[in-house]
């Protein structure tokens, strides 16, 4: 059992209610957050355009006014926007369309412009590139096309969408749905004057459908139509699971049965030496070396554990559907903020108990074990953006919430959990005692080597997860929406059991090759699974994925080795718990000296 769940006298009651009142606000703000607005016969709706950017590389966003020239009101009216939103890279601009409650146009004209030639360069460039950009209307989100390409007797020609028709779906005084559709397509030729009109039209019909559960019509069909493909990955998922588990499971045990029974037989010749893994007792619980790096990584990813875990449940209640902006962010960001007291207490229990004394300096490496190689990426991916003057850039306000949030709740609760964690820690009751003198390792066979193992162990847990990271890579570097959150913590646990069992059989292995530095080892057997998700998305941005650009090729290896790292930490954490108990098992069922 993790040590943070041994102090039972300090956190059940508050933890009880923080997640009873999640619960309920998980289960509340998607309703509120679905309902919209509550429109008058003649109020006026407004329409907020959003970021504009490249269909293939949705990162690579950009400020609608300022990369193309639409039609442009005179004084630009921002919208406030959540901290999710922002760092979802959104920029939300009240635009010119006139549009009311109830009332109908037709061709309705919104502006006309002589663009010059350079300003026609900057829309076919967009529409070469395939731009997409966002609209929002009561908060339902609307997605078109800048133009459109034709092939015309071998010619490439550029049209730019100039009209644009509005639907809405209405139930009594609420909007159920928005839909756009562009038309009237004009062509343009590079580096000529162009004369272009915009116009639009309003359309409404009603519906019956209910207002509450107006977001589901916004839910990605993507994700619908395949829902038997998720099946089909959640039963491989368990297949691979069950096989794995009973094949090496019943092997393990059929093994640790032999030895047991050779072990005692050669207790009661008493003439015999001992060998294989028993020759370790005296050494197996020897506390391993760099422990303020050891205890502040299992300790993070202890944290990261209950983030996950977290996020999953809210996900399953439907707290982040299609209509809740950025929530996923918000959430995320919160929720490490607000758990960061359980990466220091697990740390500085931990810490306490193999020995440790720099108690300090234990409790500082774990606020920045995480963090650090975070801000890290994050300063060099806003320095991209900013190159690339684009949305995904940080504005200040935001840096200084994010930092005030890490300054005054993150490490304040992280030194608190590990002041906590130190004073709650009990000595380490090994089975056997420890020598003083370090036994000598003997070189092995190369299968038996923990570089071999950590190779193996990380192959076996990544074939259970392969076939859903290609959706949720969908939805990260596309235009999915991931919502089949209750698939994926199901895929979540089943990697967890396969970490567990893997990481159990290659510590005995290892054990059996007379190696008893297994502490390290089992992290590095479980948390090699990140180095897979990371060269599996190397495949896939390289081979299935339309995503280009230097912009976007920073930001999605750039996040993509940050998840790959939380992966590392979550799946070693989880194995080295696992190895440990197992280790304790071995050792408390034989005799020893």
């Amino acid at each position: 059992m993790p040590p943070f769940l041994a102090m039972r006298h300090r956190w059940p009651k508050s933890l009880i209610v923080m997640l009873k009142l999640l619960a309920l606000l998980s289960l509340v703000s998607p309703v509120l957050g679905s309902r919209g607005q509550l429109y008058q016969d003649g109020q006026v709706i407004d329409v907020w355009v959003n970021k504009v950017a490249p269909y293939s590389s949705p990162t690579e966003s950009y400020e609608f006014y300022e990369k193309m020239p639409w039609c442009k009101p005179q004084t630009l009216v921002h919208r406030s926007l959540k901290l999710g939103e922002t760092l979802a890279g959104d920029h939300l601009v009240r635009s010119l369309y006139n549009i009311t409650f109830r009332e109908s146009l037709h061709d309705h004209l919104l502006c006309e412009q002589s663009l010059t030639p350079q300003q026609v360069n900057q829309f076919a460039y967009a529409i070469k590139k395939r731009f997409v950009y966002d609209m929002l209307v009561d908060n339902l989100p609307i997605k078109l096309f800048v133009g459109e390409i034709s092939d015309e007797e071998a010619t490439t020609k550029l049209h730019l969408y100039t009209h644009i028709e509005f639907v809405f779906s209405i139930n009594g005084n609420h909007i159920i749905e928005a839909s756009a559709t562009p038309d009237k397509p004009v062509e343009l030729v590079p580096g000529q004057h162009a004369n272009i009109r915009f116009s639009y039209s309003v359309s409404w019909q009603e519906t019956e459908f209910p207002v509450d559960r107006r977001a589901d019509k916004y839910r990605d069909p993507f994700h619908m139509r395949d829902r038997e493909i998720h099946w089909f990955s959640i039963g491989n998922a368990v297949l691979i699971a069950v096989l794995l588990m009973g094949l090496l499971g019943s092997i393990l045990l059929r093994v640790v049965r032999k030895d047991f029974r050779e072990y005692e037989a050669l207790e009661a010749e008493d003439d015999s030496d001992d060998y294989g893994w028993k020759l370790l007792y005296a050494d197996v619980f020897r506390f391993p070396k760099y422990l303020t790096l050891l205890c502040p990584l299992l300790g993070t990813g202890v944290q990261l554990l209950i983030l996950c875990f977290t996020l999953l449940m809210f996900g399953a209640l439907e707290f982040f559907h299609p209509l809740s902006r950025g929530a996923i962010y918000t959430t995320a960001v919160c929720s490490y903020a607000a758990t960061a007291g359980i990466a220091g207490f697990t740390s500085g229990y931990l810490y306490k108990q193999m020995g440790g004394s720099a108690w300090v300096r234990n409790a500082m490496v774990t606020v920045f074990v995480f963090c650090g190689p975070a801000s890290s990426i994050w300063v060099y991916l806003n320095s991209v953006a900013l190159l690339y003057k684009s949305t995904r850039a940080l504005p200040l306000w935001t840096i200084a919430s994010v930092a005030a949030l890490w300054a005054l709740v993150t490490i304040p609760l992280t030194v608190l959990g590990a002041i906590i964690g130190k004073n709650q820690s009990r000595p380490c009751d090994s089975p056997g005692r420890t020598t003083k003198i370090p036994r000598e390792i003997p070189k092995g066979p190369w299968y038996r080597r923990p570089q071999f193992l950590a190779l193996v162990c990380g192959l076996m847990p990544f074939s259970s997860i392969y076939v859903e990271l290609y959706f949720m890579f969908g939805a990260l570097w596309g235009h999915k929406i991931f919502q089949v959150y209750e698939m994926l913590a199901i895929v979540f646990i089943i990697l967890m059991l396969v970490t567990i069992i893997t990481t159990a059989s290659a510590v005995y292995f290892q054990l059996v090759a007379e190696n008893y530095k297994w502490v390290w080892s089992s992290l590095a057997y479980g948390g090699s699974v990140g180095a897979y998700i990371f060269v599996y998305s190397a495949y896939y941005y390289y081979i299935r994925s339309p995503l280009e650009g230097f912009m976007q090729a920073s930001f999605f290896f750039g996040y993509m080795l940050l998840v790959s790292y939380a992966f590392f930490l979550m799946c070693g954490t989880v194995g080295f718990f696992s190895a440990r108990k197992f280790v304790r098992f071995l050792y408390t069922s034989i005799k020893s000296d």
